[in-house]
C-alpha cells in the first residue's frame, strides 16, 4: 500500500496531459486529473458520471477499505474499470483525497504508468515511500536504466532508496569507486542492507561468494543484471505482478526465470497469452533445456513433432487437472496458454476420452465455439461416454458466456441438466448456475422453478438493506460507488456468497453495461474448472451396436 503524501510526490514527473473535453463548469486542472481515461482502445469504461451522486465521505471510506492482494479475475477486472474510467469530479470537499486514493489503487493493481500520468494534479509532501519511487523501480526494471540514472540530476528525496539508487547508477556506469562511496553514505544514514552491499562489491569484481540474485525490485534487479549473479534460486515477489511482467521484457533476463515471471503476471492479465506463449517456448531452443513445471513438460511434450497424439493429450489434461482446484485465475492463464493446442488435438484419434476436460478449458479461455466441438467430439465416444451432468453443467455455463439463448436451446440445456443430476452434490451445483441464469435473465421453465424452490440455499448473504443500497446507487449512476461496495462483499471469495445474492449482482452489473465483468463472476461462482474425472478413472462400457 501506499500513502496518500507519498503518492503527491508523482506530481515531479513531467508527463503530459491528454486533451479532454469541457464539462460543466470544472477547472482545467479537474478535467486533467478525472477525465483522463487509462484504460486501452480496446477496454470498455464506465460513463463519466460514474461518481455522480455518491457523497464522498463514503467514497472515501470504500476505496480506503478496498485492497488488491487477492481480487479475482473479475474483482480486478472491476476495480479497473472504476479506477481507470475518464470521469467528472466528484463533488465534495475530499475530493483531492479521493483522488489521491485512486492513484493509490492504480498502483495496488499494478498500474504504475497510470498513477504516474495522473499525480502531477496531486498536492502535498514528499515523504515515505513515494509514487516517483515506483515509477523509477519500474524503469529499472525493464532494463531503462539512462531514464532512471537521470532522475538524479535534479533534486531527490532524501531516503534510503535514492540513497541506494546513486551506488546502483554508479555501478550501471561502471564508477565503481562512487559506487562504494555511495554505499558508505547510505549505511551513514541508516542503511542496513548486507545483500544489497555484498552485490555493490561483486559488480565491481571484489566479491570471493557474490550472493543470490533478487527479483523483488526494479533496483535490485538492475543490479543482479549488472553483478551477473546466480538467478537459480530467485524468489518472485507474489504481490508484484506489475514488477514481473516489467522484468519479463527486460533484455537479459535468462529464459528460465523469464518464463516464471510470464507465468506469474499472466495470471492477472499483464502479459498476453501469445507473449507467455512466445517466452515460454523460448526455452525450447536452448541446448540442455529441461522442463522444470508441468506446463513446460506439455509445451516441450506439445511442441515435439515425434511425440505421440496420446502422449500429447495425456500431458495437457494432466496439467489442466492440477490445476483444477486452485483459483481460476491460474487455470484460465494455462488454458490461454493452450488454445492452439487444443484446436489441433481435436483431430486426435484418442481425442474423445478427454472431451469434457478440455471443453472445460476452452470455456475458461473464452472459446465457446472450441467448448462445444469437444463436447461434441465427447459425446462420440462410446467406450468411454462423458459424464452427463458435466457435460450439461458446461452447455448451462455456455449460455451465460454468450451461447444459443434461444428459447429451444435454453429448453434443451435445462433438461439435460435436471434429468443428468444423480446426487445432492450434484443438484447444489445445479440449483447454482440455474439461479446465475436469473441474473442474466435466462427464463426458467416450470419443471426449473419447481427444483429451485426446493433446494436449501447454502453460503454467505448480504445484508438485505447492503443489497438494496447496492442497486440504488447503480439506478441512480453512482457505479463507482455500486462496484466498490459490491468489491466490499465479495472480498475476494464470490463464490460463498448466496447464488440468489450472487445473480442479483449480475443482474445490477449487467445494467451498468458490464456485461463482460457479469459472466467472469458468474463462471467464478459456478467453480465449473473444478469439476474433473480424469479419463483414467472413467469405466469403460460397451458400445451399442446398431444392427
Amino acid at each position: 500500500m501506499y500513502s496518500r503524501a507519498a503518492l503527491a510526490a508523482l506530481s515531479l514527473i513531467c508527463l503530459p496531459a491528454l486533451a479532454t473535453a469541457q464539462v460543466d463548469s470544472e477547472s482545467m486542472d479537474d478535467l486533467n486529473a478525472w477525465g483522463e481515461g487509462f484504460l486501452s482502445a480496446q477496454e470498455q469504461d464506465f460513463p463519466i458520471t460514474l461518481w455522480t451522486g455518491s457523497d464522498d465521505q463514503t467514497l472515501l471510506s470504500l476505496m480506503q477499505q478496498t485492497g488488491t492482494r487477492d481480487l479475482t479475475l473479475a474483482e480486478r477486472r472491476l476495480l479497473r474499470r472504476v479506477i481507470l474510467s475518464p470521469t467528472r469530479k466528484p463533488s465534495g470537499p475530499l475530493a483531492e483525497d479521493l483522488l489521491a486514493e485512486r492513484a493509490r489503487l492504480m498502483l495496488d493493481l499494478g498500474e504504475a504508468d497510470a498513477a504516474a500520468r495522473l499525480a502531477p494534479r496531486l498536492q502535498g509532501d514528499d515523504h515515505g515511500l513515494d509514487a516517483e519511487t515506483i515509477a523509477v523501480d519500474l524503469d529499472l526494471a525493464r532494463g531503462r536504466e539512462a531514464s532512471a540514472c537521470t532522475r538524479l540530476d535534479g533534486e531527490v528525496p532524501q531516503t534510503e532508496y535514492w540513497y541506494k539508487l546513486r551506488a546502483v547508477c554508479a555501478v550501471l556506469q561502471e564508477n565503481y569507486a562512487g559506487a562504494e562511496l555511495a554505499v558508505e553514505f547510505a549505511s551513514s544514514q541508516g542503511m542496513d542492507d548486507p545483500w544489497f552491499v555484498e552485490a555493490i562489491f561483486a559488480a565491481s569484481g571484489d566479491s570471493i561468494d557474490p550472493p543470490v540474485a533478487r527479483f523483488d525490485s526494479g533496483m535490485n534487479i538492475a543490479l543482479s543484471a549488472k553483478a551477473n549473479l546466480d538467478t537459480h534460486g530467485v524468489e518472485l515477489e507474489s504481490s508484484r505482478p506489475d514488477l514481473a511482467a516489467a522484468a519479463a521484457a527486460r533484455p537479459g533476463v535468462p529464459d528460465v526465470l523469464r518464463a516464471r515471471l510470464a507465468s506469474l503476471a499472466s495470471q492477472v492479465d499483464l502479459v498476453s497469452p501469445a507473449d507467455h506463449r512466445d517466452i515460454l517456448t523460448a526455452q525450447l531452443d536452448e541446448d540442455g533445456f529441461t522442463p522444470t513445471t508441468a506446463v513446460e513438460e506439455a509445451l516441450f511434450v506439445l511442441e515435439d513433432p515425434l511425440a505421440a497424439p496420446d502422449e500429447k493429450l495425456a500431458q495437457l489434461a494432466s496439467v489442466l487437472d492440477n490445476l483444477a482446484y486452485g483459483p481460476m485465475a491460474a487455470y484460465a492463464s494455462t488454458a490461454d496458454l493452450f488454445q492452439t493446442d487444443l484446436q489441433r488435438l481435436l483431430k486426435g484419434e484418442g481425442a474423445p476420452a478427454y472431451g469434457v476436460t478440455f471443453a472445460r478449458a476452452a470455456l475458461a479461455a473464452g472459446r465457446s465455439d472450441l467448448m462445444q466441438a469437444w463436447l461434441t467430439k465427447a459425446g462420440s465416444d462410446a467406450y468411454y461416454p462423458p459424464d452427463p451432468f458435466q457435460v450439461a453443467m458446461l452447455e448451462a455455463l455456455d449460455l451465460i458466456s454468450g451461447g444459443e439463448q434461444s428459447l429451444a436451446s435454453v429448453a434443451e440445456v435445462q433438461t439435460r441438466l435436471l434429468e443428468s443430476i444423480s446426487n445432492d452434490a450434484e443438484a447444489a451445483l445445479a440449483a447454482r448456475v440455474l439461479a446465475l441464469w436469473t441474473g442474466f435473465d435466462i427464463v426458467l421453465d416450470a419443471d426449473a422453478r419447481y427444483f429451485m424452490s426446493v433446494q436449501a440455499e447454502s453460503g454467505r448473504s448480504i445484508e438485505p438493506y447492503t443489497l438494496l443500497a447496492i442497486r440504488s446507487a447503480a439506478q441512480s449512476g453512482a457505479f463507482g460507488e455500486a462496484a466498490l461496495m459490491m468489491l466490499k462483499e465479495t472480498e475476494g471469495h464470490p463464490q460463498q456468497l448466496t447464488s440468489s445474492d450472487m445473480a442479483t449482482l449480475i443482474a445490477i452489473l449487467r445494467d451498468m453495461g458490464a456485461e463482460d465483468i457479469a459472466r467472469q463472476f458468474a463462471l467464478e461462482t459456478s467453480e465449473f474448472w473444478m469439476l474433473t474425472t480424469p479419463p483414467s478413472e472413467l469405466m469403460p462400457v460397451e458400445p451399442v451396436r446398431l444392427t
